[in-house]
């Protein structure tokens, strides 16, 4: 006989999980506590620290290794005198990788002499890529190399009478005109869509491997199935419960990143700050896709729940999700949205993570938006529709 689907006995099921879910810390911890502790560390100190490690890097003095420094006494004064550099006696074969130095400057033996016969002197930079402290005095060392290569040049045509001014015939200055709010976009767009789609989908993972796994560990389960109520019902009143928590993590993880942007307005470009907001019309379209991603990543964790034999197996097998929602992100992360093809906003995650980044980006694309809001309900109904059959299967709730 096919059973029907009691909205009354679903509430009944939902009010009750949902009591038990709000009673459980391990729920709150995932729902409530990381979303609330991870996403300002993510917003506030990772690119202060980045920030930070390039300023100091520019301020202070950074220690540098000069291979045949007797021969070029001209460059060796230059260095010194730009107050960037400590030149440190280092063997150069080891100097980088025990960090005694963060760049080797090798300079010819005939150094001096090719200056005075005007060729050119060849200079070779060494340093550690892989090290970001490294790339940074890279960059200063080239930079000072360069300005000490302008010197020569403009003493040699002032030599000759020659205005060194000849070489530059352009006075280029660059003015970013883009506003504070597109500057605050760009950021948002980078991390956002990420945070907004790992937790609308893993917010109330906790949840849904309580609600089945940890029912059937405690025994529990079997005396719920037993009670005069359509198993649809009490699974649609588990699944609600599983989409209600999701929904409250990823609206807490955005309220936590827009109170530690607006406290500490990071910006992609060095002295300036970013501002960001977002309208109504744009809010509404985030709750609706992430509730079509919650809704499509709900059911996936209740099937997988509802099959595991405990908490431990379901937390096992629920765990790579995670990495689901990282793998689109960092796909697009760099990617312009008008660059992404729109066959992207067919594919589940990838669709609501484009179309996440780009709302809080400002782009209002209704195909977009269609097509991610169609095709996310479509996947979700075909997961709920496998989460319902899970639950009719007692070979498969009570496999041993």
């Amino acid at each position: 006989m096919r059973e029907r689907l009691n909205f009354r006995h679903v509430w009944t099921v939902f009010s009750k999980e949902m009591s038990d879910t709000i009673r459980d810390r391990r729920t709150w911890w995932a729902m409530i506590i990381l979303p609330v502790v991870l996403v300002p560390l993510m917003t506030l100190i990772a690119p202060r620290a980045a920030i930070r490690q390039i300023e100091n890097v520019q301020k202070s003095r950074s220690d540098i290794v000069v291979v045949g420094a007797d021969k070029a006494p001209t460059l060796i004064e230059f260095l010194k005198g730009t107050g960037d550099f400590t030149l440190v006696d280092a063997d150069p074969a080891t100097a980088l990788e025990n960090r005694k130095a963060l760049a080797i400057v090798y300079v010819p033996a005939d150094f001096e002499a090719s200056l005075k016969s005007e060729t050119p002197a060849q200079v070779r930079v060494a340093f550690d890529a892989s090290d970001q402290k490294s790339s940074l005095v890279q960059g200063k060392v080239d930079k000072a190399l360069g300005t000490f290569s302008q010197g020569l040049v403009a003493a040699r045509l002032q030599a000759k009478g020659i205005n060194p001014a000849i070489l530059s015939p352009l006075a280029i200055s660059m003015e970013n005109v883009a506003p504070k709010e597109r500057m605050g976009a760009t950021l948002l767009g980078m991390i956002l869509p990420m945070l907004l789609a790992m937790w609308a989908a893993t917010g109330g993972m906790y949840a849904a491997i309580d609600l089945a796994a940890g029912e059937k560990e405690r025994g529990t389960l079997e005396a719920l199935l037993t009670v005069p109520v359509s198993r649809i019902s009490i699974a649609v009143g588990k699944y609600l419960v599983v989409v209600v928590s999701s929904l409250i993590a990823a609206a807490i993880s955005v309220l936590g990143f827009a109170v530690a942007f607006k406290l500490s307005p990071v910006s992609l470009e060095p002295g300036q700050t970013a501002s960001f907001g977002l309208t109504l019309a744009q809010i509404g379209w985030l709750f609706l896709i992430a509730l079509t991603l919650s809704a499509f990543f709900a059911a996936i964790e209740l099937t997988i729940s509802a099959f595991a034999r405990g908490f431990r197996e379901a937390q096992t097998y629920l765990t790579p999700i995670t990495f689901i929602i990282l793998i689109p992100w960092m796909l697009t992360q760099f990617s312009a949205p008008a660059d992404i093809p729109a066959y992207f906003f067919y594919i589940p995650v990838m669709n609501a993570v484009m179309a996440f980044k780009e709302l809080v980006m400002g782009i209002v694309n209704p195909a977009h938006l269609r097509d991610t809001f169609l095709f996310s309900l479509i996947y979700a109904a075909a997961a709920v529709r496998i989460a319902g059959q899970f639950f009719r299967r007692e070979s498969v709730l009570f496999r041993s």
